[in-house]
């Protein structure tokens, strides 16, 4: 027969285990399901950069705004259109969504975001966090600002957004962390979700593009040890190349979907 004291550490046994348990799945979701809806609205810019994505731009555009209403945002989407003729660039046409945002004046928070790649749910990622000094980088991959981010126009400015000069695929992102670094301004990535970790809570297609294209991108790569070198030498020369040379002409401008808060622009760079 077991003993009172045995009975009672067998529960407390059970307890422990089933606290380990709840812990370590409640990590994993990385959720926050006992989420309140906000009374008070908050504003938010988002720019996407894209070529030929209809699918994906379809996609995304209905998850962020099932997302924004239950966080109460109010969001204006930028939807940069690379036109055919040039390898992507993806920077430049980032650029330009800031810089036609900024002409709106709508308010001073931003959501960059590619077009493949968003939660899988209402409750994962909260876009109401405050980035008045800081860029929230809640998922991808540590060594560059890719997938999505927020951060205030200000601090946009302040890093001159994305250098111009990376045409193809990759780097561009690096360079926009180094930046960051060299500035001194903080990347927040608090509950952070590894792009290649096992915690399925965001869809995103992962391309591989570095072990599709080996060439092109170790040439990105060392584009982008030379910049930093440069900005570490001198961070000045971060004004350089940016939004200070950000050079385009608008196609055409539509409403996306007919919704007036989704602005799609074709553009030519």
């Amino acid at each position: 027969m077991i003993s009172n004291y045995g009975k009672i550490f067998f529960i407390l046994g059970i307890i422990v285990i089933i606290l380990i348990i709840f812990f370590c799945t409640s990590k994993n979701n990385i959720t926050f399901e006992s989420y309140t809806r906000p009374k008070e609205t908050y504003k938010l810019n988002v720019i996407i950069p894209i070529r030929n994505r209809e699918k994906e731009l379809d996609k995304i555009t209905d998850v962020l705004e099932k997302i924004f209403k239950i966080q109460n945002i109010e969001a204006k989407y930028f939807i940069i259109e690379q036109e055919d003729g040039k390898k992507f660039n993806k920077g430049l046409i980032s650029n330009i969504g800031f810089l036609e945002a900024s002409k709106k004046n709508y308010c001073d928070n931003y959501l960059f975001n590619d077009v493949d790649l968003y939660p899988k749910n209402e409750f994962v990622i909260d876009y109401r966090e405050n980035v008045e000094n800081k860029i929230r980088h809640p998922y991808g991959n540590k060594v560059c600002l890719g997938g999505f981010f927020l951060m205030s126009g200000h601090i946009f400015k302040k890093l001159n957004g994305y250098a111009t000069d990376f045409w193809g695929w990759g780097s561009e992102d690096t360079d926009l962390q180094n930046r960051a670094t060299i500035l001194n301004v903080l990347i927040d990535r608090k509950n952070y979700i590894s792009r290649y970790s096992n915690q399925q809570v965001i869809v995103d297609d992962i391309s591989y593009g570095f072990k599709k294209r080996p060439s092109q991108h170790k040439i990105a790569q060392k584009k982008c040890k030379q910049k930093y070198k440069k900005y570490k030498k001198d961070n000045s020369t971060i004004k350089d190349n940016g939004l200070t040379t950000t050079k385009y002409h608008i196609i055409s401008r539509t409403q996306y979907k007919n919704k007036p808060n989704m602005t799609r622009i074709i553009v030519k760079i």
